[in-house]
């Protein structure tokens, strides 16, 4: 099983709790066919002021095309998607700040957030998975 940090942007993340579909663009066809079930994924919301999690899903599909726009925004559709199933749920999103410095997937990073949305997922070492949930019970 992996973990993924998954960014979701604008209304994405509120319509991921409604709909527990994750989607990306045509562009990221590469990263996203790495996803496997069971994987998790941490989803990640940069726009909120500071980047900030919300909630940890377990993917339950495998990879499919949906070309129906169900993301918001203009433009962009995100058809490669993935059901999800929430694990852990945020009661208040885990600004990445606050434990950015602790964890291997920045290490050695000069400007982490900038290297955050360099792309739209990543895969994160398990130890690092395991602190931003007991960082996010916490918050």
């Amino acid at each position: 099983m992996t973990c993924w940090i998954g960014i979701s942007e604008g209304k994405a993340p509120e319509i991921v709790r409604e709909k527990r579909i994750w989607g990306v663009a045509q562009r990221h066809a590469d990263t996203i066919s790495k996803v496997h079930l069971g994987d998790r994924i941490l989803l990640c919301a940069p726009d909120m002021g500071a980047p900030s999690l919300f909630g940890v899903y377990e993917v339950i599909s495998e990879l499919f095309v949906n070309q129906t726009p169900i993301f918001g925004g203009a433009g962009e559709v995100y058809p490669l998607r993935l059901k999800l199933r929430p694990v852990t749920l945020f009661d208040h999103p885990l600004p990445l700040a606050s434990v950015a410095g602790d964890l291997e997937t920045f290490a050695g990073s000069a400007d982490w957030v900038a290297d955050l949305r360099e792309t739209v997922m990543r895969a994160i070492p398990d130890t690092d998975c395991t602190r931003l949930i007991a960082a996010a019970g916490r918050s």
